[in-house]
């Protein structure tokens, strides 16, 4: 279940390039964007988890995700969408320290899960354009972390008048979690296996 107690939104400026306009510069979008991460039920506990984008910001890194973990959310600013984004986890002794080498915030261990997912080219323009349009918008991007690969999900989060909550539309990806709208909960989620393509209901 997704609501304001278990998803805090991070608002950042995205900006995305465009169709010209008549004097010929581009015209750019701009929306705040909401990144939630999980683990998918049943799957294996993971170690230094680390999620950094194609510019090098940090998007969400715990030091473990159990399955079936709520997972939670990372804070940033001053990034847009990004192009890409790269998971990676890992095992044995590690420890929380910067490696300026490796550009990681773990230190030691050995990276066994290792994962790029593109992001922006996977979010139709016309979704990208309605979050950008209207006070209160945000494009919500979700990652679910699965033994074999990091599923991605996005959809168009907005605010409801008189502080309602949030409605989300345009959704789209790997999954989709039961969302509660106007107090009604969806009764199945599902997603898509990242390795036979099969789609699996789910209530998580």
């Amino acid at each position: 279940m997704i609501n304001r107690r278990n998803a805090v939104a991070i608002s950042l400026t995205s900006i995305l390039s465009s169709a010209c306009n008549a004097t010929g510069q581009v015209e750019r979008p701009s929306f705040g964007i909401t990144v939630h991460y999980d683990s998918l039920q049943g799957s294996a506990i993971k170690y230094g988890i680390e999620a950094i984008s194609d510019s090098g910001f940090r998007l969400f890194g715990p030091s473990s995700l159990p399955g079936g973990s709520g997972g939670g959310v990372s804070a940033f600013a001053g990034a847009g969408l990004p192009k890409w984004v790269r998971v990676t986890w890992r095992k044995g002794d590690f420890i929380q320290r910067y490696d300026s080498v490796k550009k990681s915030q773990w230190t030691g261990g050995k990276i066994i899960g290792d994962h790029t997912i593109e992001v922006a080219s996977r979010i139709p323009q016309d979704v990208q354009k309605y979050a950008s349009q209207g006070k209160g918008h945000a494009i919500y991007l979700q990652f679910r972390i699965h033994d074999e690969g990091v599923l991605l999900a996005w959809a168009v989060e907005e605010s409801l008048p008189g502080g309602g909550g949030q409605l989300y539309s345009m959704h789209g990806g790997d999954f989709k979690r039961p969302f509660v709208v106007y107090g009604v909960r969806e009764p199945k989620g599902w997603y898509i296996h990242p390795k036979t393509g099969q789609k699996i209901e789910t209530n998580f």
